[in-house]
C-alpha cells in the first residue's frame, strides 16, 4: 500500500456569491473595508457601537446598518431579535478595543471589557 502524500494539496475555493455575513466593528479600518468588498456580490449585516445616518456604510449596496455595543446585554438582545429570521453563513468578529495601560495600575474592569469584546 502506498501512504504517500501528494505532492500538491488540492486548491479549495470558497464560492462567496449572496451569502449573509454579519461583520462586527463594521464602522472604521478592515471592517468598513471587509464591508464595501463584500457587499458587492452578498448580503451584509455591517455592526457597530454606534452608527450616525450619514455614515458611509448606509451607502454601499446589500448592506444592513444594526447597533451592536458588545458589552450590553439590551443592544445584543436586540441585535438577536432583529436578525432573529435571518440564517448567517458568515461571521467575522472584527470588533476590537484596546487601552494602552501597563499591568501597574491596571484597572481590572477594563482588561474584562477587552476580553469580553476581543475574544
Amino acid at each position: 500500500m502506498n501512504y504517500s502524500l501528494p505532492n500538491e494539496l488540492p486548491y479549495i475555493k470558497i464560492r462567496l456569491y449572496m451569502k449573509n455575513i454579519i461583520i462586527t466593528g463594521a464602522n472604521k479600518g478592515l471592517g468598513l473595508e471587509f464591508t464595501k468588498q463584500l457587499s458587492r456580490d452578498n448580503n451584509v449585516i455591517a455592526t457597530a457601537r454606534s452608527i450616525s445616518s450619514e455614515h458611509k456604510l448606509h451607502s454601499f449596496p446589500n448592506v444592513k446598518v444594526k447597533n451592536l455595543d458588545l458589552l450590553s446585554d439590551a443592544t445584543i438582545d436586540q441585535f438577536v431579535e432583529d436578525i432573529a429570521d435571518t440564517p448567517i453563513d458568515i461571521l467575522i468578529n472584527n470588533a476590537g478595543i484596546f487601552h494602552e495601560e501597563q499591568f501597574e495600575g491596571l484597572d481590572p474592569n477594563i482588561w474584562l471589557d477587552e476580553m469580553k469584546i476581543n475574544a
